[in-house]
C-alpha cells in the first residue's frame, strides 16, 4: 500500500480485507482521519476542529472507526472515543472520559478495547454496551491477540507493584494476578516477569 498524505502521519490502523485509515495533522483543522479501500482511494473523511486524534480503530469489515480525541482544559486532559459509521460523518455514540486519557484505542472482531489510565474498557461496534474494567493502577502496557489481550497496571514507575490483567474477546477479565517484579509483554504475547537475585 502507498499513498501520498498532505500532513505529518498521527497514527494509522488496517483491516485483513486491505480497507485502511490514517490520522493525519490538517492545514485547516486541529487533525483528520481518512478511511481508504484497498487501492488507495478515499471512501472517508472526518475533521476534529477542536480536538487532536491520538488513537484510530477500524472494525474488521472496515465499515465503522473508532476515534479517540483529546484536548486540554485548565491543564487537565480530556479523552473522547467517537464511533462512527463510514456512512456518516455523525457519530453513532460518545464515550467520555473526562479528566482522563486514553492512550490507544485497538480492534477486535465483536468491539474494541480502549486503554485509560486507570482502566481497560471494551466497547461494542453493534450496541452502546461497554465493559468497564478499572484498575487503581496507572495502566504500563497492552497486548491483544486472537483471542483477546493482557493488560499490565503499575502503581510505580519503577514498575516494583504490578496487576496483571487477562482478558477475552468480549472484554470480559478472565484472570488476574499480581507481581511486585517487573513484568514485560513481548511481542510474541509472552508475559515476562523478571526476578533479581542477591548472592550472599
Amino acid at each position: 500500500i502507498s499513498n501520498t498524505l498532505e500532513s505529518g502521519v498521527i497514527c494509522a490502523d488496517i483491516t485483513k480485507n486491505g480497507v485502511y485509515a490514517v490520522a493525519t495533522l490538517s492545514k485547516s483543522y486541529n487533525s483528520t482521519v481518512k478511511i481508504y479501500n484497498k487501492k488507495g482511494k478515499s471512501i472517508y473523511s472526518f475533521n476534529c476542529a477542536n480536538d487532536y486524534i491520538n488513537s484510530i480503530a477500524l472494525s474488521p469489515n472496515g465499515k465503522k472507526i473508532a476515534v479517540s480525541c483529546i484536548n486540554s482544559t485548565n491543564g487537565e486532559n480530556h479523552t473522547k472515543i467517537l464511533v462512527f459509521d463510514r456512512k456518516s460523518t455523525d457519530a453513532l455514540k460518545t464515550i467520555e472520559y473526562p479528566s482522563d486519557f486514553v492512550y490507544t484505542v485497538e480492534a477486535k472482531s465483536k468491539g474494541f478495547y480502549a486503554i485509560n489510565s486507570n482502566g481497560c474498557d471494551f466497547i461494542s461496534w453493534k450496541d452502546k454496551d461497554t465493559v468497564k474494567n478499572d484498575f487503581k493502577y496507572k495502566a504500563s502496557c497492552f497486548r491483544s491477540f486472537n483471542s483477546g489481550a493482557v493488560t499490565v497496571f503499575c502503581r510505580n514507575n519503577d514498575q516494583s507493584d504490578n496487576q496483571i490483567a487477562i482478558f477475552n474477546n468480549k472484554g470480559i477479565k478472565t484472570n488476574q494476578f499480581d507481581s511486585i517484579n517487573p513484568v514485560e509483554i513481548d511481542e510474541d504475547k509472552n508475559i515476562n516477569i523478571y526476578y533479581t537475585f542477591r548472592l550472599v
